[in-house]
C-alpha cells in the first residue's frame, strides 16, 4: 500500500499537482518534480529519510522549507527553490528536487495549510496542531538547540556519538566520550567548551570540522 502511494505522489510531482489550486504544468517558473537536479547553496537540513514521501512530509511541516532535494534516503531541505534561487539549480544524477508548493499538503493532515511561523514545525496532535518552535540563533557561551546541521560551506554535519569519518575531540557542551546523551545531539550544530559559536565535524574526511551558520542572537 505504501509503496503504491510513493508512486502516486511522484506522479504528482512531476505533473506539477497541487491539491490546493488543481494546476498542472511543466514550465520552469511553476515546477513539480524535476528529475536529476538539486539546488544548491540554500540547504539548512539534511534528514536521512527512506522515502520520498516523508521528505516532503518533513518539509510540509516546516514553514521555512520552501523545496526539497532527494536521493535514495537522503533527504535535503532548503529555505530557497528552483524559481527563488535559479542559480543554485545543477544537474545531479539520481537527485530529484521539488518545490514545497507543489507538493499534496494532505501527507501532514491538519497541517497542510502551513499555519505556523517560519521558525516553527507543525506537528499534527489529532484533532488539533502544535506549533514547536525551532532554534534559529545562539547566545554565545550557552547552549544552540536547534536542529541545522549544515556547516557554513554546506558540508554535512558528522554524528556526535561516532568518530566516523573523524575522530572526537570536543563534544558539546556539557558532554564527554560515551555519554548516552550524544545520540541525542545526532549530528547539529552545537557549542561545546572549545568553541563560541555552534560547529560540528564534517562528514568530508578532507575536512575536519567547520563552523556553521547559525546567526548570533
Amino acid at each position: 500500500m505504501k509503496t503504491s502511494l510513493i508512486t502516486m505522489l511522484f506522479v504528482e510531482l512531476m505533473t506539477g499537482g497541487s491539491q490546493d489550486t488543481g494546476t498542472c504544468s511543466r514550465e520552469v517558473n511553476n515546477p513539480g518534480l524535476m528529475a536529476s537536479s538539486r539546488l544548491v547553496g540554500s540547504v539548512y537540513l539534511v534528514l536521512q529519510t527512506l522515502n520520498l514521501q516523508d521528505c516532503v512530509a518533513s518539509c510540509l511541516q516546516q514553514s521555512r522549507c520552501d523545496s526539497l532535494n532527494f536521493k535514495a534516503g537522503q533527504c535535503e531541505l532548503n529555505y530557497d527553490n528552483s524559481t527563488t534561487a535559479p542559480s543554485g539549480m545543477v544537474a545531479a544524477s539520481g537527485w530529484n528536487h521539488a518545490s514545497a508548493s507543489h507538493m499534496p499538503s494532505r501527507l501532514v493532515g491538519i497541517c497542510g495549510p502551513r499555519p505556523c511561523d517560519v521558525d516553527e514545525t507543525c506537528r499534527d496532535r489529532g484533532g488539533s496542531y502544535e506549533c514547536e518552535p525551532e532554534e534559529l540563533c545562539y547566545i554565545r557561551s550557552t547552549l544552540y538547540p536547534g536542529t541545522l546541521n549544515i556547516t557554513k560551506t554546506g558540508r554535512t554535519c558528522q554524528s556526535w556519538d561516532t568518530d566516523t569519518p573523524h575522530k572526537r575531540w570536543d563534544y558539546p557542551m556539557g558532554m564527554s566520550r560515551g555519554d548516552p546523551a550524544l545520540v541525542d545531539e545526532s549530528n547539529y550544530c552545537r557549542v561545546s567548551p572549545a568553541t563560541a559559536v555552534p560547529w560540528c565535524y564534517t562528514l568530508d574526511p578532507s575536512v575536519r570540522w567547520e563552523k556553521c551558520s547559525v546567526p548570533f542572537c
